[in-house]
């Protein structure tokens, strides 16, 4: 399929494995909430201003839910377009992603909006601890090539 001259890979969507990205998404989330519940955490709302009576609304514990599921899936998807076929080929795919996306995405924050070098370091943390946990539990529980053709 092309798009504006840019070759997009048709990519089998069989071959992701959609317990996987529920579970990988599961653990992210999880993970996050433990990253955070600790003294990163404390430095955290201190930095953000954030007052630590409050905790996060019903609305904002859903939102951040969707937003795993959305970079799992995309992380899932992207395995599986690079032909990512280990683990530690699913680890480089999220590595990258991590660094030239998401680490990328929040040094923006301290380049253009004076955002603290410590919630960058915090945040990027937070990330790349994702990163590496979704590409090592997508890679390792993909679908093989037998489950594929029986149709599991």
């Amino acid at each position: 399929m092309r798009h504006w001259c840019i070759a997009i890979p048709e990519i089998d969507m069989t071959k992701i494995n959609p317990i996987a990205v529920f579970v990988a998404t599961v653990a992210a989330f999880v993970a996050s909430v433990f990253y955070y519940a600790g003294p990163l955490g404390e430095v955290w709302m201190e930095l953000a201003g954030i007052d630590a009576s409050a905790g996060p609304s019903g609305a904002q514990i859903i939102a951040q839910f969707i937003r795993e599921l959305v970079v799992v899936s995309s992380l899932a998807w992207l395995i599986v377009a690079t032909g990512a076929r280990t683990w530690v080929g699913a680890l480089r795919v999220g590595l990258v992603v991590w660094l030239g996306f998401q680490a990328m995405a929040i040094a923006g924050s301290v380049i253009h909006e004076a955002y603290p070098w410590q919630l960058y370091a915090i945040h990027s943390g937070d990330a790349l601890m994702k990163s590496v946990l979704v590409s090592v539990i997508l890679g390792v529980w993909r679908k093989r090539p037998a489950a594929i053709a029986q149709g599991v």
